[in-house]
């Protein structure tokens, strides 16, 4: 048979039945913040951008083109360099000695024509 209870009774049975499901709803709120909290974190902390190399081994790259005049063009894998100026190197990528890709032809001045010219023909 089910048991009644009354007046101060009841009220004491209420109130630590109510702590208890307070104190799970506060668990509960701790925990849907902490997921909530882990899930807008974790694209910033995607989106931080790895380690730059470092500007010695751009430089040596870049340098490469005084130590070989003759060469046009060159490479490390992950930067293309010409006389002038050098791409980007990529997110993902591990340098190597860099090596020529074109070499510069050396261009002869054009001799002139020492041919004799013919004089232009008269008009009748």
């Amino acid at each position: 048979m089910a048991r009644l209870y009354h007046g101060r009774q009841a009220k004491s049975i209420l109130r630590a039945a109510s702590r208890r499901l307070d104190w799970r709803r506060e668990g509960d709120m701790r925990r849907i913040f902490l997921l909530a909290f882990c899930m807008a974190v974790a694209p910033a902390l995607a989106e931080t951008p790895g380690p730059e190399p470092t500007p010695a081994e751009q430089r040596a790259v870049q340098k490469y083109g005084v130590d070989h005049p003759d060469c046009f063009a060159w490479t490390d894998g992950c930067m293309i360099c010409t006389q002038k100026t050098c791409s980007t190197p990529g997110i993902a990528c591990t340098p190597h000695e860099p090596v020529c890709e074109a070499r510069a032809e050396k261009l002869e001045a054009p001799k002139p024509d020492t041919s004799p010219v013919a004089p232009p023909a008269e008009k009748p």
